[in-house]
């Protein structure tokens, strides 16, 4: 039993779908494993033949007391994600190990799997505090993995467009710092301590009367 979430409930349900449809594009074959799908406004479920399912969970108190055994997490960067509900709804869900088909816990089994997928923030959110905490995770050996990539890797495999991504760099209206996060996978700002965060400091930086001469 597998969940997806994301800061709205109909967002990770557009997600999954997108997704689902590309793979079966790709490989239609596996359609054939399900024995239902359900497409809905904001509403995923697929049920397999074997009674696995994966479903959209909503990240907020209507989740609490749900149980599943993997999660994947989309856009965790987006300003109306939230945390508390994240920490104290969401992960409490996977409380449980799966159980095999044979019964107990399989001792070499990787049990409550995460996937977080985002794109770049700011330095200062809750987002880039997964990415460190699971970055150094990864460090220390632990069973933890994190992959970044800038648009780079898309264009080479002609998913994304080169010459539209240039034209967006070249763009005196197209924000130098939001390109960097959306396309570079660049994590921007100044330490979490600092007294004035980035975007404020970004906004302060626009001139309302420019000055032409000395």
């Amino acid at each position: 039993r597998i969940m997806i979430t994301a800061p709205q409930k109909q967002m990770a349900s557009q997600i999954a779908q997108q997704n689902l449809e590309s793979i079966w594009n790709f490989m239609p074959i596996l359609r054939g494993e399900l024995r239902k799908v359900q497409f809905e406004k904001d509403y995923t479920r697929l049920t397999f033949h074997n009674n696995s399912i994966l479903d959209v969970v909503a990240n907020s108190e209507s989740s609490r007391g749900l149980r599943r055994e993997g999660l994947a997490v989309e856009e965790v960067i987006h300003e109306r994600f939230n945390e508390d509900n994240f920490n104290e709804v969401i992960l409490p869900i996977m409380a449980n190990n799966r159980v095999p088909a044979c019964g107990g816990d399989d001792p070499y089994e990787k049990h409550k799997k995460i996937t977080v997928a985002t794109t770049a923030g700011t330095k200062q959110s809750f987002a880039f505090s997964l990415h460190e905490e699971y970055r150094d995770a990864m460090k220390n050996g632990e069973d933890a993995f994190v992959l970044g990539a800038s648009y780079e890797l898309a264009t080479s495999f002609g998913l994304l467009s080169l010459d539209y991504i240039n034209d967006l760099k070249e763009s005196p209206n197209f924000n130098p710092i939001s390109f960097t996060r959306e396309y570079g996978s660049v994590w921007s700002g100044s330490s979490e301590d600092s007294l004035v965060d980035l975007e404020t400091f970004r906004k302060a930086r626009v001139l309302h009367k420019s000055e032409d001469k000395a």
